[in-house]
Protein backbone atom coordinates (compact mmCIF):
# COMPACT_ATOMS: atom_id res chain seq x y z
CA UNK A 1 0.00 0.00 0.00
CA UNK A 2 1.33 3.57 -0.94
CA UNK A 3 0.97 6.19 1.86
CA UNK A 4 1.29 10.08 1.37
CA UNK A 5 2.56 11.59 4.75
CA UNK A 6 2.60 15.42 4.43
CA UNK A 7 5.06 15.92 6.57
CA UNK A 8 5.36 20.03 5.96
CA UNK A 9 4.01 23.31 7.54
CA UNK A 10 5.56 25.93 9.69
CA UNK A 11 4.87 24.76 12.74
CA UNK A 12 4.12 27.69 14.58
CA UNK A 13 2.84 25.82 17.99
CA UNK A 14 6.06 24.27 18.00
CA UNK A 15 8.67 26.93 16.95
CA UNK A 16 11.42 26.35 19.23
CA UNK A 17 11.58 23.00 17.78
CA UNK A 18 10.04 23.58 14.42
CA UNK A 19 12.68 26.80 13.43
CA UNK A 20 14.94 23.99 11.47
CA UNK A 21 12.96 20.53 10.85
CA UNK A 22 9.58 19.78 10.48
CA UNK A 23 7.00 19.36 12.61
CA UNK A 24 6.83 15.48 12.39
CA UNK A 25 10.90 15.18 13.02
CA UNK A 26 10.13 16.79 16.34
CA UNK A 27 10.51 14.48 19.02
CA UNK A 28 8.13 13.34 21.18
CA UNK A 29 8.71 11.26 24.44
CA UNK A 30 11.34 8.80 23.34
CA UNK A 31 10.74 9.07 19.46
CA UNK A 32 12.68 11.47 17.33
CA UNK A 33 12.60 11.22 13.15
CA UNK A 34 16.10 12.06 11.75
CA UNK A 35 15.96 13.70 8.03
CA UNK A 36 19.99 13.59 7.72
CA UNK A 37 19.53 9.14 8.25
CA UNK A 38 16.89 8.96 5.85
CA UNK A 39 18.44 9.48 1.93
CA UNK A 40 15.76 10.49 -0.14
CA UNK A 41 14.95 7.13 -1.26
CA UNK A 42 15.49 4.88 1.52
CA UNK A 43 14.80 1.03 1.66
CA UNK A 44 14.03 -0.39 5.28
CA UNK A 45 14.38 -4.10 4.32
CA UNK A 46 12.95 -5.47 8.08
CA UNK A 47 9.79 -3.89 7.88
CA UNK A 48 9.64 -4.40 3.95
CA UNK A 49 9.05 -0.45 3.49
CA UNK A 50 10.64 1.64 0.68
CA UNK A 51 10.75 5.57 1.90
CA UNK A 52 10.76 8.57 -1.00
CA UNK A 53 11.12 12.34 0.88
CA UNK A 54 10.53 14.46 -1.35
CA UNK A 55 10.53 18.39 -1.48
CA UNK A 56 7.05 19.84 -2.95
CA UNK A 57 8.14 23.27 -2.18
CA UNK A 58 7.52 25.33 1.50
CA UNK A 59 4.58 27.42 0.35
CA UNK A 60 2.25 24.70 -1.65
CA UNK A 61 -0.91 23.52 -0.88
CA UNK A 62 -1.73 20.36 0.38
CA UNK A 63 -3.60 19.66 -3.69
CA UNK A 64 -0.45 20.79 -5.12
CA UNK A 65 1.95 18.61 -2.92
CA UNK A 66 -0.23 16.12 -3.83
CA UNK A 67 0.46 16.48 -7.36
CA UNK A 68 4.40 16.54 -7.06
CA UNK A 69 4.17 13.48 -5.68
CA UNK A 70 2.04 11.22 -8.25
CA UNK A 71 4.96 10.77 -9.95
CA UNK A 72 5.92 8.07 -6.60
CA UNK A 73 2.78 6.92 -6.37
CA UNK A 74 1.64 2.94 -8.26
CA UNK A 75 -1.57 2.55 -8.83
CA UNK A 76 -4.79 4.32 -7.78
CA UNK A 77 -4.84 2.98 -4.45
CA UNK A 78 -3.12 4.62 -1.72
CA UNK A 79 -3.55 6.72 1.54
CA UNK A 80 -2.55 9.96 2.39
CA UNK A 81 -2.41 11.54 5.85
CA UNK A 82 -0.73 14.29 7.73
CA UNK A 83 2.20 13.15 9.85
CA UNK A 84 1.43 15.07 12.72
CA UNK A 85 -1.65 13.44 13.60
CA UNK A 86 -2.40 10.77 16.02
CA UNK A 87 -4.68 7.81 15.61
CA UNK A 88 -5.16 4.00 15.76
CA UNK A 89 -7.03 3.06 12.46
CA UNK A 90 -6.88 -0.69 11.08
CA UNK A 91 -5.90 0.01 7.63
CA UNK A 92 -7.72 -2.78 6.35
CA UNK A 93 -10.84 -1.76 7.44
CA UNK A 94 -10.37 2.08 6.28
CA UNK A 95 -9.81 0.38 2.89
CA UNK A 96 -12.86 -2.26 2.71
CA UNK A 97 -15.47 0.60 4.35
CA UNK A 98 -14.26 3.06 1.27
CA UNK A 99 -14.36 0.49 -1.36
CA UNK A 100 -17.56 -1.16 -0.04
CA UNK A 101 -19.26 2.81 -0.36
CA UNK A 102 -18.02 2.72 -3.98
CA UNK A 103 -15.10 5.81 -2.96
Amino acid sequence: MNVVIFCGGIGAHLKEETEFKPKPMVEIGDRLGDRNNLNFNSHIPERGWNITLADTGYDALKGARLKRVEKYVAGDTFMVTCGDGVASIDINDLLYFHKSHGL
